[in-house]
């Protein structure tokens, strides 16, 4: 499942193109980004071109993928977000974003967050929507709760990183949450 392009009012979220190389550079060499990911990327095999690879042909197959965040005015790259799982038998979505530090307490993880919901919701229908994140990432906490989702449960030893095991808490949402269907 793939995400169309999407704008709200500040940003746009658009498929990364040949174009954001440097951008997809500069957020993978971002360590605080990545600070609370189980996600490692080498320096010295440009983890850029091997990620936009992946990228560009996660599009072509159609399967969830990140997608390019940019500022809708200047077209300044902030980070990413996308969809990271899609399960079709119980239409189930894991949504992910990546914010570079400098864009930080600005609203903008909140506010895409909300127009992927929209979207999920809306035009797919899908009906639950999850998001996870490492147990001390208060950043992202407050983003998906501001964005609707509620904190569901504490997965203990969920992954790890740099070979330390790590909790997370799962965060959904569901259809029926917030477009409540009315019958008379």
């Amino acid at each position: 499942m793939l995400l169309p392009k999407i704008q709200t009012e500040r940003l746009i979220l658009n498929k990364y193109t040949e174009a954001d190389l440097d951008n997809i550079k500069l957020l993978l060499s971002e360590p605080l980004v990545w600070e609370f990911s189980s996600e490692q990327f080498s320096s010295g095999i440009y983890p850029e071109r091997i990620y936009l690879q992946k990228m560009l042909q996660r599009y072509s197959d159609g399967k969830c993928s990140m997608f390019a965040l940019k500022l809708n005015d200047s077209r300044t790259y902030i980070g990413e977000a996308g969809l990271l799982l899609f399960d079709e038998k119980i239409n189930k979505v894991e949504i992910g974003f990546n914010i570079l530090p400098k864009y930080w307490y600005n609203g903008y993880a909140t506010e895409i967050i909300k127009a992927i919901i929209d979207f999920l919701f809306l035009s797919i229908q899908i009906e639950r929507i999850e998001a996870i994140t490492v147990v001390g990432n208060v950043r992202s906490e407050k983003a998906l709760l501001k964005a609707g989702l509620k904190k569901e449960k504490t997965i203990e030893n969920y992954n790890k990183i740099d070979g330390n095991s790590i909790d997370v808490f799962l965060y959904s949402i569901l259809n029926q949450t917030i477009y409540k269907i009315t019958t008379s």
